[in-house]
């Protein structure tokens, strides 16, 4: 065998396993042939010969190529990979142990080969319901992967039915519910350009273990092998077509039908081309004048940025009263069957280079690009030619080349960012009446275990009734703690007594009482600890952080314990200690994201109900709610925001009229602050008055926190005609709702979003 480039695979334990997809390539190719596992898991070849099966298939085909076999594991303890990586030194393989795929390029010998292929055998990362971890090994796979010195590098995984999320999957399954594999690619600079079934009949004796980190196959019927080839991302000079389009000569139907044609005949002449690109969608909404030019509009998007944008549809226009203002909003899709685009990438384009082409090319006063209405889908190659005409513009184009930093930034009137759409569960609620407090406020009394009493014994043997004594010790008591865990969220399990075993008592023949077990109490993170008099204690504010509340007594000594040269039969004991008897006050310090704070009646546990599957009760009539309800806003990226439903102030809570201060602690406890306004009194905007007092007179920092205005009961005559009036009065941002009949809602979870975005980045950068 001659020696070509050098080949890397990686698994749980180091296996040959060739695809079969690639065999007949390799009979008439010299070209290096690459097996790739898993930075977080890979592949684990089992039963015996599973490895030595495919090494030998390679032989057979009589392959001038090397291999390099790596491994995420350091050390093999099992006998069949101790036995595969024998069998593969003996042929001449190198196998590189403790290699994580997302960190290639930290080895010495890796990082000077120049590879032909890497082949990623059933990436993975152990454990249930991994999505978002196993997304991120593919990228950072991918972006390790893109600094091999070899540019024309073939990048190979096999992925179980449905995890691509391609329509290859059978069936196919929802984008947001698979791994992205040709987003997360696109991080990389790689796009997809086949993908063929794995055919397990070509190796009938390769495993694939490793599911769920158990000694579980994986489910690898119609597994699919996913190949994928480095591209170049887009650059300001490449992104537009070569063929420009003069609008002097053309209107939009001739535009359509001649341009398309043109971008799609030439699509089959390129080298290296993407199958099933995902397409990313946004809206922008321009500011124009009376003479502007839909035509033209189309034109020049199409002649600076053509090869990028897929689809212009327009979605409506907007003219104020004083004709001052004329607005149009359109919905571009992004999609590129040449370049790699991921949704950050394109959202860097939506916002600095499409605002800047309009800008710059037509009278356009500013542009408000919305993140808001993002779709992402998968789009087959074949997919190339559409008979849209006015207003739906439908080119698919290709690009190349380095991004962002030569393009035009500025600054716009936007959404910084894109939000997550909330999600609805498709479960039903329970048609109990059972109601789950939220409980952030505790006193408890905690006693430690009293300790076990010495024993009084002397020992007596048949050839000697005076042995001497053997009373043994008595057990300790047990210690009462607090220890901070993340699957606690509040104090609603925790007893008003909590106390800890007594330890046994002593026995004869100097035998020792058992010490008793702790009893150990999981109190949510952030809990704060305060004794009778309010002085804090404790803060556990880290996982796993303990607090010994209550220490048990010491257990007793026997009469053995006792025994000295003057004293040779001591009939004494001791008795066990007893435990401490404390008591504490326990303190949740945060209890959710967002608050819903309103008088009473205001129809904030209606909204808790509209936007979360919470059921705290309804009723008529004020004060309805007495403790605080917690529901969850879950989001389609897997983010989920706590929302408490709060006890209603009145005027005067801060003095503790109507429980007023308890009341007032939950919304201290709360990050950011929903006025829930009743929309249909006769002046809505003094009971945001009175309520803005109220928490400025308990604590004047809970105004400097994020908050929105929620105008509630839009559904009521009355409170239609109020909103102007409101609107008037008051100089804050106001969204009008009915969280009965659901009026607003999706505008009310978007902006909740955004403001949970911004709590999350600014606690990340403290």
């Amino acid at each position: 065998m001659t020696r070509g480039r050098r080949v890397a695979r990686q698994a749980s334990t180091p296996r040959i396993v060739p695809l079969p997809t690639e065999t007949e390539a390799l009979l008439s190719l010299s070209f290096v042939l690459v097996y790739g596992g898993g930075g977080g898991g890979g592949d684990s070849g089992s039963g015996g010969g599973g490895g030595c099966g495919g090494c030998y298939s390679l032989c057979q085909l009589n392959l001038k190529i090397n291999l390099i076999a790596t491994c995420y594991e350091s050390d093999i303890s099992h006998e069949a990979g101790k036995k595969n990586i024998e069998y593969l030194k003996r042929h001449g393989i190198c196998v590189l142990l403790g290699i994580d795929a997302t960190k290639l390029m930290e080895n010495p010998i890796l990082k000077k080969e120049s590879f032909d292929k890497i082949i990623f055998n059933f990436p993975h990362v152990g454990g249930k319901m991994r999505i978002e971890k196993n997304r991120e090994l593919l990228k950072q796979f991918f972006i390790e992967i893109e600094k091999l010195n070899n540019p024309n590098v073939e990048v190979l995984i096999t992925l179980c039915n449905g995890q691509g999320g391609t329509p290859m999957d059978e069936p196919k399954r929802n984008w947001n519910d698979s791994w992205k594999v040709t987003e997360m690619a696109a991080h990389g600079n790689f796009i997809l350009t086949k993908i063929d079934p794995f055919l397990w009949s070509y190796f009938p004796i390769y495993v694939v273990t490793g599911y769920r980190s158990l000694q579980k196959q994986f489910h690898t019927t119609n597994a699919l092998t996913h190949f994928f080839k480095r591209s170049e991302p887009p650059n300001y000079q490449n992104i537009s077509p070569k063929n420009k389009i003069d609008i002097v000569t053309c209107d939009i139907d001739n535009f359509l039908r001649k341009d398309v044609f043109h971008i799609s005949s030439k699509l089959s002449n390129l080298k290296i081309w993407c199958i099933y690109p995902p397409a990313f969608t946004f809206d922008i909404t321009i500011c124009v004048t009376e003479d502007f030019n839909p035509l033209k509009f189309y034109t020049t998007l199409y002649n600076h940025a053509g090869c990028i944008v897929d689809e212009i549809n327009f979605i409506g226009s907007y003219i104020s009263p004083s004709k001052e203002k004329i607005t149009k909003t359109y919905r571009i899709t992004y999609k590129s069957y040449t370049v790699p685009l991921y949704r950050q990438r394109v959202i860097q384009m939506h916002q600095n280079l499409i605002p800047n082409i309009l800008e710059k090319n037509l009278n356009i006063m500013h542009c408000f690009y919305n993140l808001k209405n993002i779709s992402i889908h998968m789009t087959p190659k074949f997919h190339l030619i559409s008979n849209n005409v006015v207003g739906n513009i439908k080119i698919h184009k290709m690009i190349d080349k380095r991004i962002y930093q030569p393009f035009y930034t500025n600054t716009y009137h936007c959404d910084d960012s894109y939000h997550a759409n909330a999600t609805r569960s498709k479960k039903p609620k329970t048609s109990g009446n059972a109601t789950q407090y939220f409980v952030d406020l505790k006193q408890i009394r905690v006693m430690g275990g009293k300790g076990g009493d010495g024993n009084i014994s002397f020992l007596q043997l048949w050839k000697n009734d005076r042995a001497g004594p053997d009373g043994g010790d008595g057990g300790h008591g047990g210690h009462v703690i607090f220890q901070v865990s993340s699957n606690v969220k509040d104090l609603k399990h925790i007893k008003s007594v909590l106390k800890a075993e007594d330890g046994e008592d002593g026995s004869c023949k100097n035998c020792y009482g058992r010490n008793a077990s702790h009893n150990i109490i999981p109190v949510p993170v952030g809990t704060i600890i305060r004794n009778i008099k309010g002085t804090i204690l404790a803060d556990l504010d880290q996982d796993n952080s303990m607090f010994i509340a209550a220490r048990g007594g010491a257990g007793g000594h026997g009469n053995t314990f006792f025994t000295s040269d003057t004293q040779q039969s001591p009939k004494i004991c001791e008795y066990g200690a007893d435990g401490e008897d404390l008591q504490y006050v326990l303190e949740v310090r945060s209890m959710a994201h967002v608050g819903l704070i309103g008088l009473p009646n205001a129809g904030k546990s209606t909204l808790l109900r509209a936007i979360s599957r919470a059921r705290p009760k309804v009723a008529s009539y004020p004060f309805t709610t007495l403790k605080p309800h917690v529901g969850i806003i879950p989001y389609d990226d897997y983010e989920q925001v706590t929302v408490a439903d709060l006890p209603g102030l009145i005027a005067d809570s801060h003095k503790n009229k109507g429980l007023g201060i308890t009341f007032l602690k939950h919304a201290e406890r709360c990050a950011i602050l929903l006025f829930v306004i009743d929309l249909s009194l006769d002046e809505p905007w003094q009971a945001l008055e009175i309520l803005r007092y109220e928490i400025s007179q308990f604590n004047k920092n809970l105004n400097n926190r994020s908050f929105i205005v929620i105008a509630n009961k839009m559904d009521l005559p009355e409170a239609k005609e109020n909103l102007p009036l409101l609107k008037e009065k008051i100089d804050m941002p106001i969204i009008p709702i009915s969280a009965k009949v659901g009026i607003n809602i999706s505008t009310l979870l978007r902006e909740i979003r955004i403001l949970y975005d911004e709590l999350k980045e600014k606690t990340t950068n403290q």
